[in-house]
């Protein structure tokens, strides 16, 4: 067989080959049913070449012949008509352009059997010549009319609203086609009609295979038709093997005959020499054209197994999940080169994943969306199937329900790859990757690359997000301590100091840095004492106040300790909390001072309505007293007028001096229920004259406090003559005693009621005030003396009138020093 003949039945072969491996592979699939159709019509167009190169007789060569140009008139058509659903179109639109250039090739494939085509053949003995008819200029026209719309009119026009692969599966289809299609054109068309010539007819099929080259580099490169063709490495070894086995076999036949014809080396050193060099050459070659293959076939620009442990050994340092974002997208570009990289993290809002990062290669007016919803079509597909999604394996699996969805929402995002980022079976972040800017598939290598980046990602950005969250708690408490009006100090077990905020710093006069670290007793004597008792005894204190001596004068502070507790509930250190007092003080005693002075100026209007009555009588007595001198009935009214009424004064007086002098207390342990009782059997007369009914409630044995004996008697006497005067009908006086625990002390309470009429509520508060009464007569000093009595003593005395009138006096009981018990 010729060397035309061969090349003719090596391109039939490889084009039908090539039609049924794409067709068997996605037989579902539209755009590959009408590839194999197209690459059919070649196929018979280069058989029927080249039986019709092999004819033995004219007869049987113009059969062929026609049948040749029969096959050519449909091969333009099902060029169009494949193409019109390339790349991956669901269904055939059939257009008014497929319809005519259809027609016209339906005419022209009933013409070619006729001699309007070919009107004769004849053998020549470079082959065959064709005698073309009248219609072959029209045949030409048409032929290339409808190649030209197929590839320019629609390949080329699409390319352009394309992009990423589809777009190079398009222009390295649109090359192939176009090659293949202007030398087929020239050998078997223009040739034969221009110049009366058929000698290139029969090379012309042969270079349908420049157009399988093509078709089979973007299968192998660009997964066109959706084909993967996966080529095993042994295969790829085994072929550099081969063709550097078939290099040296071919140095080995021809260089031995330069060796010995021209260079005059005897057949001995010669087949030395040649053996020392393939020895030494053949391991070196084999590897270069074994990386040759592996470059094209899978483009591995980075060690997998570097990358890998690079990925675990920054990934696990690095706490910042801008850094961890940042770190990702480098080690993606470097190695895989997408046109963009974008990574959605789920935030504190569970309900939407937030932009965290967003690259992109290449100028683009398309910006990704800030968040995407977890309830997305998207978002719900990757969490569910856990695994890479790529866009391309999607749309074979079209046909499956929700998928559409999927493929336009990372379409919309001009999307090829999402990675998940999982953590404890839980979305946490998605990884998302345009194509390539060299247009290659992601590989098996980039697959489980990112794979392992997911799920060491995963630990990162949980790590980072943990990290995040602490250092925002500590700076939230850092705050809080750097802000807050009251000193803090934290001591350990060995009272060495741990915290020191500014507020203790500013009280203590002490630098917060120089502090932390010090013994407790450096800071404060004070301070060491109230850590020491909470951590050898527990005994906490609330609320103390103590006096801090500092530069000469005491500043007042309010200290509270509370022990702190580790995770077993064992002692860790104490926490001191202090406040300074020195304002508040200042505030009280302007408050006393504002007090005091309205007190004098109450005091001072009182006393000056209480003398001015008297004095007013005296005065107008005093002016009659010319007029009735004579008067002996009006001298005797008046003296005993002016002396009552001078006594009164002289009593207001008394009282007031009373009330106003600090005399020496004489005090002294007494049982206090001998006061109460001596003052009861004083005023018993007047008890029984208004029908009074006592009832005593006391505690058996002593009632111990420290106290002044006569003031004593004086307190209940005027408290006891009020509640006397309060029942001018009668009634009941009840007194009662009782113990009372007042912050650990021990206290008594002494209740003192009456059954007269009840206090009104707006009056409450003035009962005590000095010279306030509403009984005709009465000077109001009574109370305020019992008041101040109680005072000197450290007790209290309070008012209530729930149900009758009670007044509550409580007295500290008395403490035995030399034994520390309390009567």
């Amino acid at each position: 067989m010729s060397f035309k003949l061969t090349m003719l039945a090596i391109a039939a072969g490889t084009n039908f080959c090539l039609g049924v491996f794409v067709l068997f592979k996605n037989r579902r699939i539209l755009v590959n049913k009408l590839f194999a159709l197209f690459a059919g019509f070649v196929t018979f167009w280069v058989l029927f070449v080249l039986l019709t190169e092999s004819a033995s007789t004219p007869v049987i060569a113009l059969f062929w012949d026609r049948m040749t140009f029969a096959t050519t008139s449909l091969l333009p058509v099902s060029c169009l008509i494949f193409v019109s659903v390339f790349p991956l179109k669901r269904a055939l639109t059939v257009t008014r352009d497929i319809k005519i250039f259809t027609a016209i090739g339906f005419v022209f494939f009933f013409l070619s059997f006729t001699p309007f085509i070919i009107q004769n053949v004849s053998l020549e003995p470079w082959g065959v010549k064709d005698h073309c008819g009248p219609a072959i200029s029209l045949f030409a026209i048409y032929f290339l009319a409808c190649m030209f719309w197929a590839i320019v009119g629609r390949l080329y026009m699409q390319s352009y609203r394309t992009r990423g692969v589809e777009r190079l599966q398009i222009q390295y289809l649109a090359m192939g086609i176009t090659v293949s299609t202007v030398i087929g054109v020239m050998t078997n068309l223009l040739i034969p009609m221009f110049f009366k010539s058929s000698y290139f007819a029969g090379f012309g099929p042969s270079f349908s295979i420049i157009m399988i080259g093509f078709i089979a580099h973007t299968i192998v490169r660009y997964k066109l038709l959706q084909i993967h063709l996966v080529l095993k490495k042994g295969f790829v070894y085994s072929l550099s093997i081969v063709i550097a086995a078939g290099s040296f076999i071919f140095l080995l036949l021809y260089s031995q005959r330069i060796l010995e014809d021209f260079l005059g080396f005897s057949s001995l050193l010669s087949s030395a020499i040649i053996a020392l060099v393939i020895a030494i050459a053949f391991q070196p070659l084999r590897l270069y054209i074994q990386g040759i293959f592996d470059r094209y076939l899978y483009r591995e620009s980075y060690s997998y197994h570097s990358t890998l442990l690079e990925i675990s050994r920054s990934l696990a340092s690095i706490l910042n999940l801008d850094q961890i974002s940042h770190y990702i997208y480098n080690i993606i570009y470097n190695t895989m080169h997408p046109d963009r990289v974008y990574l959605y993290l789920l935030g504190a809002q569970v309900d939407w994943m937030q932009l965290v990062l967003a690259h992109s290669a290449m100028e683009t007016n398309a910006s990704p969306p800030d968040r995407l919803s977890v309830g997305s079509r998207l978002i719900t597909y990757i969490a569910s199937k856990k695994d890479i999604v790529l866009r391309e394996e999607l749309m074979r699996l079209s046909s499956e329900r929700g998928i559409e969805s999927v493929i336009a929402e990372m379409h919309r995002l001009e999307i090829d790859v999402v990675v998940p980022i999982m953590l404890e079976g839980r979305l946490t972040a998605a990884l998302m990757l345009g194509p390539k800017l060299s247009g290659d598939i992601y590989s098996i290598e980039d697959m489980g690359l990112l794979v392992t980046m997911a799920n060491q990602a995963a630990v990162a950005i949980n790590n980072a997000q943990l990290y995040e969250e602490v250092r925002r708690v500590r700076d939230y408490n850092e705050s809080i301590l750097a802000n807050m009006e009251s000193g803090v100090i934290t001591v350990d077990k060995q009272c060495m100091v741990m915290l020191f905020n500014h507020a203790a710093a500013r009280i203590f006069l002490l630098d917060k840095n120089t502090s932390v670290g010090q013994h407790i007793s450096d800071i404060s004597p004070i301070l060491t004492d109230k850590v020491m008792d909470a951590l050898e005894s527990g005994n906490t204190c609330s609320n103390l106040e103590v006096a801090l001596p500092q530069e000469g004068e005491s500043l007042p502070l309010m200290i509270s300790t509370t022990i702190l507790k580790g995770i077993r509930d064992d002692i860790e250190g104490v926490i001191l909390v202090f406040s300074d007092l020195s304002r508040i003080k200042e505030l009280e005693e302007e408050r006393n001072q504002a007090e005091r002075l309205a007190y004098v100026g109450g005091l001072a209007a009182g006393l000056a309505h209480e003398i001015k009555n008297p004095l007013v009588s005296i005065k107008t007595f005093a002016q009659l007293l010319p007029d009735k001198f004579d008067d002996q009935e009006f001298r005797e009214v008046f003296s005993q007028l002016v002396v009552k009424e001078i006594e009164r004064i002289d009593l207001l007086i008394s009282q007031l001096l009373g009330f106003a002098r600090s005399t020496q207390a004489e005090m002294m342990p007494m049982n206090i229920k001998d006061p109460l009782d001596e003052m009861l059997l004083l005023l018993s007369n007047r008890l029984q004259e208004r029908l009074i009914e006592t009832k005593k409630h006391y505690p058996p044995g002593s009632v111990l406090v420290f106290a002044d004996g006569g003031k004593m008697k004086q307190l209940f006497l005027n408290m006891f003559i009020n509640a006397i005067e309060a029942m001018p009908d009668g009634g009941s006086l009840n007194i009662d005693i009782a113990p009372n625990d007042r912050d650990g002390d021990k206290w008594f309470r002494i209740m003192i009621a009456n059954t007269g009429g009840k206090i009104p509520p707006e009056l409450k508060q003035k009962v005590f005030m000095p010279f306030y009464s509403t009984k005709p007569g009465g000077t109001g000093l009574g109370l305020s003396i019992c008041q101040k009595i109680i005072h000197e003593h450290g007790g209290t005395i309070s008012l209530t009138d729930e149900d009758i009138t009670r007044f509550y006096i409580d007295l500290p009981a008395f403490k035995i020093p030399s034994i520390g018990i309390e009567a």
